[in-house]
């Protein structure tokens, strides 16, 4: 246990995050979010914010998330399945508040997209606490030895020049106290052997599938 907090805090306070705006607002309001200017990585393609990005701000409006650009104290990762031509979805979500450790899974029904607004409905969820089979220390010492804090949304990949049809798309949202990021991967098993951060993230999907028994990777 005290090896793990050496190491969650070392890495907490490091500037692991690349900033992408240099004039966020002072944070005023929202549950567990903290008085600091948030730096906020979220990656644009061509001059505007992910699909997914989108999509994910509106079902967190729905399910009255926290909103993580605000910050967080201390820790929270979630991560989004969004599965193409269904209409069920999951989050699942990891939080360290002050030391203590919280997971969640919600298994979403989806209404049907609206391509204008860029948005669908949540028709209706289920939402159950959840704990890693092994336990939370060792969980998230092998997500950080994956990267999970740093890896870069998979467009941003120099030289990446790949054709994204339908398919699953998993989205990571991590915050700290002074660190917003949000990152994409599509179908990262068609993607794994010629990307190593493809794969990287395949293997934490993995990891949390085997930790919690949710079959996240299959729809």
């Amino acid at each position: 246990m005290k090896f793990f907090l050496k190491y969650f805090w070392t890495l907490a306070t490091m500037s692991i995050f690349i900033p992408s705006c240099s004039n966020n607002n002072s944070i005023i309001n929202q549950r567990n979010s903290v008085d600091y200017k948030v730096a906020k990585d979220i990656p644009k393609y061509k001059n505007s914010y992910p699909f997914y990005y989108q999509i994910s701000n509106h079902r967190i409006n729905q399910l009255k998330l926290d909103n993580l650009e605000l910050g967080y104290d201390s820790l929270q990762i979630r991560i989004w399945y969004n599965y193409s031509r269904s209409d069920i979805g999951k989050v699942i979500i990891f939080k360290n508040l002050k030391g203590n450790w919280l997971g969640e899974i919600y298994n979403l029904k989806l209404g049907e997209f609206n391509f204008t607004m860029k948005k669908d409905s949540v028709l209706s969820f289920t939402h159950y606490e959840v704990t890693p089979k092994s336990n939370w220390d060792s969980l998230m010492v092998r997500l950080m030895n994956l990267d999970i804090m740093t890896l870069p949304d998979l467009r941003s990949i120099p030289d990446f020049n790949e054709s994204l049809a339908d398919g699953e798309v998993y989205s990571f949202e991590i915050a700290t106290t002074k660190n917003y990021r949000f990152y994409s991967y599509f179908s990262p098993f068609r993607l794994q052997a010629k990307y190593p951060q493809a794969d990287k993230a395949l293997e934490i999907l993995k990891i949390i599938d085997l930790e919690f028994k949710i079959d996240g990777l299959q729809p």
